[in-house]
């Protein structure tokens, strides 16, 4: 190579050695991994790895990596170094640390030689020294086998097939560009090689604060217990009487379980605290980082499973509630028509938000958020706000707020006609009015938080580029609250009547406790004897009728103040078996 094409492929690896040699400073030893046996091989999947004479690995590999496609991922960031040419071997000399060989006949992996490692660090080493970047110390040659032998099997590499380049001296030696440096806080961040991302320093104060970030907290947990504890009564409301929440109204009561799903995530947030939730141990860094990779991080992807899935859900059913008034105040549907086609609902509105998170996921969206040290998606990357976050909120807001205006004007051609007929439109009002103030709980919030977003995917690069400019605390405040708000108001709005008396009851119904008996109700039970016969009749129990009325005639009452219709035997000296006759009247002694 010569000329220009020399200098372009000098700069390329200029550029790759900056942003991996940070990276290689404090890697793990990559022997003192243990790779207990029997282990199972796999194919490789791994494109730049699948000519090199075998086809078979396992994880994880030596740098301690479970997966092949994350394998694959970070053996990519070696592209430019490949390209350049400085060893023929190094593909190989790399997969076999990333793709290590695997036989059933040993149970370890097979990584590189030392010979091969030393081949390949003598003929690069020196590109890196050229750039200033001693060779790696996780590549240390020491660390593999001497030899290829029955107690230490490994891969020699079929040799060199070029000479060593020597560093070009036409062209002047380009200095590598600082990482981060387009950030105002450079030297908070920590590139990514794997990513090709900065991420900040955990608990760094980039954007905010401690006092901005502690007053955040606060807010944070007093509107997510309110709002836990508000969606709960309403959500348990429903268990205790299903009956009293119908269509279109019950589509409400899944939103407000959504919320209450929402403030959980907050509250995972408080309990395992910033930490724990956004901060991951980078073993090439060395240093603790925020996460950029949520669904690699346990308590990030719950948080941001709650979050994001359950407020997308919620949004959804929002337009559904909208659908079934539309069907309620269009079509005249009724609760029980509606009722037979709500599955459809709930495959909309818990089918599209699992795509989207589920897309977050796999595509690694997931990332930290600084000021509430909770996992969301596009917290750390802009393109990801507009596609992930803006854009659905938006289209669901506009969706829902157009379906009203139809609802609104269903009920007006409706409340009209029935006007012209003479009758009365006091129920059509009533519902107009209901729909009116649900939808201003619902937009009113909904708006907020959309106007939060596009401030924040507005403004984002400039606090993060110029430390002059701040963002504004109260937006985010602001934000936080009406994330909340809707599930607050819109489960105090369920709220009637007979969702009260429901809980009354249920409290008469443990409250309650057992009445003494009356006194004449306490006396001994004597047994009858055989010879004692009663009088049946075929008559209902109105038979016995009010002492009031047949005492002068009928003899005297009885202790329920009844005397029988027709007159009883005369009392004998048994007048106590007679008298327990008497008392049966309208129960046991009647047919």
């Amino acid at each position: 190579m010569a000329g220009p094409t020399n200098a372009l492929m000098w700069a390329v690896v200029g550029v790759w050695a900056a942003c991996t040699a940070g990276a290689w400073a404090d890697y793990s030893d990559i022997m003192a991994v243990e790779h207990p046996g029997p282990r199972r091989c796999e194919p490789i999947r791994i494109v730049a790895c699948q000519d090199l004479g075998y086809n078979l690995t396992s994880m994880p590999n030596l740098v301690g990596i479970e997966l092949q496609k994350d394998a694959e991922y970070r053996l990519n960031s070696f592209k430019p170094l490949i390209q350049y040419g400085c060893s023929s071997q190094l593909k190989l000399f790399l997969c076999s640390i990333y793709a290590p060989l695997c036989t059933p006949q040993v149970p370890t992996p097979i990584g590189p030689c030392r010979d091969l490692c030393e081949t390949v660090r003598n003929r690069c080493a020196p590109v890196l020294s050229e750039l200033g970047y001693p060779w790696p110390h996780f590549l240390n040659c020491s660390k593999f086998p001497a030899h290829n032998n029955e107690e230490h099997m490994c891969m020699e590499g079929p040799g060199e097939k070029m000479p060593p380049h020597a560093p070009p001296t036409t062209s002047p030696r380009p200095k590598p560009p600082p990482r981060c440096s387009q950030y105002a806080h450079a030297h908070k961040y920590r590139y990514i090689n794997a990513t090709g991302t900065c991420a900040p320093l955990c608990q760094a104060n980039i954007s905010f604060n401690s006092s901005d970030k502690s007053f955040a907290g606060v807010w944070m947990a007093i509107w997510a217990v309110v709002c836990f504890a508000v969606t709960l009564f309403t959500v348990l409301s429903f268990l205790l009487d299903a009956a009293a929440f119908r269509y279109p109204e019950r589509a409400a009561v899944h939103l407000a379980l959504c919320y209450n799903l929402v403030a959980v995530g907050y509250l995972v947030r408080l309990v395992a605290g910033a930490g724990r939730v956004t901060c991951h141990a980078d073993p090439e860094l060395g240093v603790g980082v925020a996460v950029t990779e949520g669904g690699l991080h346990t308590t990030c992807a719950l948080v941001f499973l709650l979050l994001y899935y359950f407020s997308t859900a919620a949004s959804v059913w929002w337009v559904m509630l909208c659908v079934s008034w539309l069907l309620r105040a269009w079509r005249g549907w009724t609760h029980e028509q509606i009722l037979r086609h709500s599955s459809w609902f709930h495959v909309a509105a818990w089918g599209v938000p699992a795509a989207q998170a589920i897309a977050c996921l796999v595509l690694r969206k997931v990332d930290a958020d600084e000021l509430t040290g909770t996992c969301y998606a596009g917290q750390q990357n802009t393109e990801t706000l507009v596609r992930f976050v803006l854009v659905p909120q938006f289209l669901y807001l506009v969706t829902g707020a157009t379906l009203v205006l139809v609802v609104f004007a269903c009920l007006w051609r409706a409340r009209g006609r029935l006007r012209e007929e003479g009758m009365k439109t006091d129920r059509i009002d009533v519902t107009a009015a209901r729909v009116g103030v649900v939808a201003v709980l619902y937009m009113v919030p909904a708006t907020c938080q959309v106007g939060a977003t596009f401030y924040e995917y507005v403004e984002r690069e400039r606090w993060l580029r110029d430390p002059s400019v701040r963002p504004n605390m109260e937006v985010f405040m602001l934000k936080i609250f009406m994330s909340m708000a809707v599930g607050i108001m819109g489960g105090l709005f369920l709220v009637n009547g007979r969702v009260l008396n429901s809980w009354k009851q249920l409290f008469r119904r443990f409250s309650a406790r057992k009445q003494p008996l009356p006194a004449y109700l306490q006396q001994p039970h004597m047994p009858q004897p055989h010879h004692v016969h009663l009088h049946l009749h075929k008559h209902p129990p109105t038979h016995c009728v009010s002492a009031a009325h047949h005492r002068p005639h009928d003899g005297p009452a009885d202790v329920h103040g009844y005397v029988p219709r027709y007159p009883l035997p005369a009392p004998t000296k048994h007048h106590h078996h007679s008298h327990s006759a008497r008392h049966k009247c309208g129960s046991e002694t009647q047919v």
